[in-house]
């Protein structure tokens, strides 16, 4: 039986997802996206080394403790490494029958124009078959899959991840988003989570600045820490970093996207970034679907896709 993977590789995370014949989810995982060379080391047991290239190299959570670890931060870095990841990916499922693997991987809108070039370097170490969408495409098949959508109607998708946040401007063609044409799309460098995460670090007093940008990160998410027992309330920092972002995240997409995102039908959020502040409360819209699992909804959205028009 054919297996179909959906893949979104982030600057901030990876998120996986694969399904059967029957659109039935037989797994979802995510990891960071770190790369780094293997280094053996008598104390530590790494469970996952991938040959690439001539060189060993670990990914994920196992690249942290590693000296080289680096995150891909630009398309150059990511057509190089995200073979390698696709890699680890097939070593960490052990599919049996690789060739009976249909996998999609996504691309940041903005980087359109290189997709054959992405699309042969992820199948250059794959004896599966590989096809590319934009991010954001996904996103609109699981959204469309739980809340139909009309023929003719136009919708905006915002895809937050960690550095940027991806737009398609989609046009509904079937309403269960088995059919729809991209009218336009492209990628906001720096308006992803990192700048809300500035927002509410200029918030802060003091030595709370001096955390880690993962801490804070955690603080924005919950709204407040816990510091030597003691619980620190910032859902007031939140709120107006929330505020900020919102407001600029508007005029960029009045500057790229132009008026036309106050007259679409709906608008789709995804993307991890959602978790981090409420797009239904603090987007100036009132249709606004968040797919039940956002950080997931790109790579499960994909393997629908690639499902359906494999079955279909």
């Amino acid at each position: 039986m054919e297996t179909y993977l959906g893949i979104d590789i982030g600057y901030g995370d990876t998120k996986v997802v694969y399904i059967d014949s029957n659109f039935s989810i037989l797994n979802s995982f995510s990891f960071p996206t770190l790369v780094a060379f293997y280094t053996p080391s008598s104390m530590e047991k790494k469970n996952l080394i991938i040959s690439y290239g001539g060189k060993e190299f670990v990914i994920g959570n196992e690249a942290r403790g590693e000296a080289s670890c680096f995150s891909p931060v630009d398309f150059e870095d990511m057509k190089e490494f995200a073979p390698l990841i696709l890699k680890g990916i097939m070593q960490m499922n052990n599919f049996k029958e690789p060739e009976d693997v249909l996998i999609c991987a996504s691309l940041p809108p903005g980087w359109w124009p290189y997709r054959k070039e992405f699309e042969k370097a992820l199948q250059r170490e794959q004896s599966s078959s590989v096809v590319v969408v934009p991010q954001g495409h996904g996103a609109f098949v699981t959204a469309a899959r739980q809340e139909e959508m009309e023929r003719g109607e136009l919708v905006l998708v915002l895809d937050f991840g960690f550095n940027t946040v991806n737009y398609l401007l989609i046009e509904v063609i079937e309403p269960d988003g088995s059919d729809f044409q991209i009218n336009k799309g492209d990628t906001i460098v720096g308006m992803g989570i990192i700048r809300l995460v500035d927002f509410f670090k200029n918030k802060l007093n003091g030595e709370l600045k001096k955390l880690p940008d993962r801490a804070i990160r955690e603080m924005l998410k919950k709204g407040e820490c816990k510091i030597y027992e003691e619980k620190l309330d910032f859902s007031g920092p939140k709120r107006r970093a929330i505020e900020e972002y919102c407001t600029l995240l508007m005029m960029e997409l009045k500057k790229t996207v132009g008026e036309i995102w106050r007259e679409v039908d709906a608008m789709v959020c995804s993307g991890g970034g959602v978790y981090y502040f409420n797009p239904i409360k603090n987007l100036p819209h009132h249709r606004i679907i968040v797919p039940e699992r956002p950080e997931y909804a790109n790579a499960e959205g994909q393997a629908i896709w690639l499902a359906k028009n494999i079955v279909d």
